[in-house]
């Protein structure tokens, strides 16, 4: 899609004359596309990809916190998973820091619960506890 500089805008100067959209579905293709130059901007690169991208001259990586929110279910009817402990022990045996440093590439930040602090529905009062890894 390509789309044009309105000069009937109220807004002030528009910066471009145009500017064309292009989809490129795949990620890895995306981060091709942005070190090779065939395009000035894109989103969503691979996580392992950005420290070495925003490492090339002329490229700039900004991030973001996001509310993606990665999450496991557990069916709470079946022994031993009914009993509160058991579940709390497991949520202790998550290591959160660890999958933001080593899945998420320190894209992200460790949750204590399923909202960013900032929203306005979050829950403040949830504290993430230390549980294994790095301590914080």
């Amino acid at each position: 899609m390509t789309v044009v500089k309105n000069e009937n805008w109220w807004g002030g100067e528009v910066g471009l004359d145009r500017m064309v959209l292009r989809g490129i579905p795949d990620p890895n293709t995306r981060a091709m596309a942005i070190e090779n130059g065939e395009v000035d901007f894109t989103v969503d690169v691979p996580y392992s990809e950005t420290d070495r991208i925003d490492a090339i001259d002329g490229i700039n990586v900004e991030k973001y916190r996001t509310p993606r929110v990665y999450k496991l279910d557990i069916n709470l009817k079946h022994e031993p998973l009914e009993d509160v402990r058991v579940r709390q022990a497991m949520s202790y045996a998550i290591d959160r820091y660890g999958i933001v440093e080593h899945v998420l590439y320190n894209v992200g930040e460790a949750a204590a619960g399923p909202f960013l602090p900032t929203m306005v529905w979050a829950n403040q009062s949830l504290s993430l506890h230390q549980g294994p890894g790095k301590s914080r």
